[in-house]
């Protein structure tokens, strides 16, 4: 949805959160910062939501902490949206296995607020997560991808400022792999990841 009204709207429409809708993308046209009122709790009562995507104005406590009872959500995409880290309530979604943000499914911008791994992505099942057009990457691998064993795709198609900062991800990346990456026959921690620095959809 975007557009849809000449004002802003302020909370998800009853008719969307009792209804049987499978992909949800909130683009322009909506503030969800008031979570009183905006009614993120409700997005439980769908009937079969996989995919939510959005650019709408937020604030750090926009998620409800019913987020992770989403069951069947799979995919969860900051795109534009002005959030600048992960919050806990995403953080404990473990249901979602690909999580993404700045340019592609539908959003043709990049993301110019994201700037931090937050509360990490320990514990998620993630098995992709797709950073696209970011103008602001965090200088490190995302906090907890070494409690993340189903991860295999790996793509920052963005930039991280300077050569420093670039240099830092670096080492971090290497940091990670020779600290928590056995090199047994069988072990996939952090061996199995795909990682690039180009758009990945």
């Amino acid at each position: 949805l975007q557009g849809i009204a000449v004002t802003t709207i302020n909370n998800i429409p009853d008719w969307i959160t009792q209804s049987k809708v499978t992909t949800l993308r909130l683009y322009g046209g909506f503030n969800l910062s008031d979570p009183l009122v905006n009614n993120m709790d409700k997005l439980v009562n769908t009937k079969g939501l996989t995919y939510f995507g959005i650019t709408a104005t937020f604030s750090p406590t926009s998620f409800p902490d019913n987020f992770k009872d989403i069951t069947t959500l799979r995919v969860f995409s900051l795109a534009s949206s002005n959030i600048q880290a992960i919050p806990q309530q995403l953080t404990d979604a473990k249901q979602i296995t690909s999580l993404r943000c700045g340019y592609g499914d539908g959003n043709v911008s990049g993301n110019t607020s994201f700037n931090s791994w937050g509360t990490g992505i320990a514990g998620m099942n993630l098995t992709s997560i797709l950073f696209n057009r970011v103008s602001n990457m965090p200088d490190s691998l995302p906090t907890g991808i070494e409690e993340c064993p189903s991860l295999k795709q790996l793509s920052t198609g963005s930039s991280y400022q300077t050569q420093t900062r670039i240099d830092n991800v670096i080492v971090d990346a290497y940091n990670k792999v020779n600290t928590f990456a056995s090199k047994a026959v069988g072990n996939t921690l952090l061996r199995q990841i795909t990682w690039g620095n180009s758009i990945a959809a």
